[in-house]
């Protein structure tokens, strides 16, 4: 005699996401992954200083990676006050971005929920753009950000023209629900993207009433039942 257990269904929300992801139209070029080629001497962490108060610190760690060993890791720390922190990355002026035509930036993120990333540009005149970027939270994803549609823009010229290619790029996280905590980044690559970008987000299902869900028995279903969501 064959037994069947019941199977009890816990309320379930999945999510798909579609968040500033372009099509590729060239080959990517490597820019950091943190292994073997790393150097420390290319990055830089800000706290902020605008905003006094922000602690933290940028480092290559292991428990940062999202492939291989090594990742990066920007811990912050706003338990006496600031608004954001940085890791800031400076161009090679002989590798990666010295030759090509990039218009994005691709690569992992896994960031803390409640708390907000942002990217920041700063051309060969100067001038500093920024924009944030969309990403889901306490989860590992991969993230292409275009190097248009900024909402802000200081230095240089200020005119909100972008010149000649990128100088620094920096990664930023806002003070928000979490006081400490850290954002995780991984395998940097500038890429030649489509512009085509979609941002959606939309529950494939939600176990409501009217999506049609019951329950089916082989034999004795015993206590089983469907309940709500449950």
């Amino acid at each position: 005699m064959t037994t069947y257990r019941p199977i009890l269904i816990a309320p379930l929300l999945l999510i798909a996401w579609c968040m500033q992801v372009a099509a590729p139209a060239g080959t990517p070029a490597a820019l950091e992954d943190f292994e073997s080629g790393y150097e420390s001497g290319r990055w830089s962490f800000s706290n902020g200083m605008e905003f006094p108060g922000a602690k933290g610190t940028f480092e290559k760690a292991i428990e940062a990676a999202h492939e291989g060993r090594f990742g990066g890791r920007l811990a912050f720390d706003f338990a006496g006050g600031g608004n954001y922190v940085a890791a800031i990355l400076r161009m090679p002026p002989g590798g990666a971005g010295a030759t090509g035509e990039w218009n994005g930036l691709r690569l992992w993120l896994k960031r803390p929920a409640g708390n907000e990333v942002v990217f920041r540009y700063t051309d060969s005149s100067g001038q500093t753009f920024q924009k944030p970027v969309n990403c889901p939270a306490d989860r590992w994803a991969r993230v292409t950000v275009l190097f248009s549609g900024w909402t802000a823009h200081w230095g240089g010229p200020n005119d909100g023209k972008v010149r000649g290619r990128p100088m620094m790029l920096a990664l930023l996280i806002d003070q928000g629900e979490q006081s400490a905590g850290a954002l995780f980044l991984d395998d940097l690559q500038l890429v030649q993207a489509g512009e085509g970008v979609m941002r959606a987000s939309y529950p494939a299902c939600q176990f409501g009433a009217g999506e049609g869900w019951r329950m089916s028995t082989q034999g004795n279903g015993g206590s089983s039942r469907l309940e709500g969501k449950t």
